[in-house]
């Protein structure tokens, strides 16, 4: 009887096995996912980028005291801005470009120069690859000075 009951009890261990060789075998696959796919870093260079960033608080401070304001402007056929000095006036004369980026497909980013429509406005003809959320990127040049001013705009 105890030959029987000893033969019937053989497959609990090689259960506990399998079981184990199954967690494995998932773990091992999990594993190889995650190394063959997203490497954790969602810039280049971020160490550099955070030894930087001394200098970004120090333009931002710069920007803020040169007391400009832009206002974007974005539909279907183009894209303007127009930008003001610290006492309202019209910033005329400056060399005014966007980086046009896409929130959720970077295969879809470009750039463009807009150009003088008069009192501070700039405008440029946009073909919009796709509607929807877009980031827009000012930059501005003007008699040595620079300004940036992000906006996201959503093109229908």
């Amino acid at each position: 009887m105890s030959d029987t009951t000893g033969r019937r009890s053989l497959w609990i261990p090689w259960t506990f096995v399998g079981f184990f060789g199954v967690v494995f075998v998932a773990n091992a696959i999990m594993i190889w996912l995650a190394l063959s796919t997203f490497t954790g870093l969602d810039r280049d260079e971020p160490y550099v980028r955070g030894i930087g960033y001394n200098d970004v608080l120090a333009e931002e401070r710069r920007q803020e005291a040169l007391g400009w304001t832009a206002a974007v402007e974005a539909d279907a056929e183009r894209l303007a801005v127009e930008l003001a000095d610290r006492r309202q006036r019209p910033v005329t004369d400056a060399v005014v470009y966007a980086e046009i980026t896409r929130p959720v497909d970077a295969a879809l980013d470009f750039a463009a120069e807009l150009a003088a429509a008069g009192d501070g406005r700039y405008a440029a003809a946009i073909d919009w690859p796709a509607p929807g959320r877009w980031d827009v990127l000012v930059t501005v040049e003007h008699d040595g000075d620079v300004f940036q001013h992000h906006r996201r705009v959503i093109v229908r």
